[in-house]
């Protein structure tokens, strides 16, 4: 087969199947054709395609998935084999939910709590409180405020 029939047959671009071969994810053999040599794929390698791209949703990655090719092209992959990577894949993905689940208390915690009053400075040298807020009305730029950040430098890098 040739890699359009490959690509239209999987339902993937014709880069993706180049993709593949070129890192040596699905094999083929070099045909020639006239003067110019064309990638000839087995037609097992639409099921191999299919079989990359549903592997590649659950978050295997295309290096991940070059060792269990090799072995599924070889018809060295057991059933053991395949359930041992599944549930190697099932724990990142565990730890990557726990971890995001961290990250998502954390910043709910900061935008519930709502921190002190904003702060915006002494009241102006030589004036009471009322000719202050005249004069911050007749500002160009808005009165700066010292607000307590939302995430502090040592939430950020609690290490350092």
């Amino acid at each position: 087969m040739l890699i359009g029939q490959v690509a239209r047959q999987a339902a993937v671009s014709r880069d993706t199947v180049r993709l593949y071969t070129r890192l040596g994810l699905l094999p083929c053999q070099s045909r020639p054709a006239g003067s110019r040599l064309y990638a000839d794929y087995d037609h097992s390698a639409v099921t191999l395609v299919k079989g990359i791209k549903i592997a590649q949703s659950p978050g295997f990655t295309l290096a991940e998935l070059g060792p269990v090719a090799a072995a599924y092209i070889a018809g060295s992959l057991d059933d053991s084999q395949q359930r041992q990577l599944l549930a190697a894949k099932l724990d990142q993905i565990d730890d990557k939910r726990r971890q995001l689940g961290q990250l998502s208390q954390f910043l709910h915690a900061k935008l519930d709590d709502p921190g002190p009053a904003a702060y915006h400075g002494p009241p102006a040298p030589g004036g009471c409180s009322h000719h202050a807020a005249s004069r911050a009305r007749t500002r160009r730029s808005p009165p700066r405020t010292h607000e307590k950040p939302l995430i502090t430098r040592r939430e950020l890098n609690p290490g350092g």
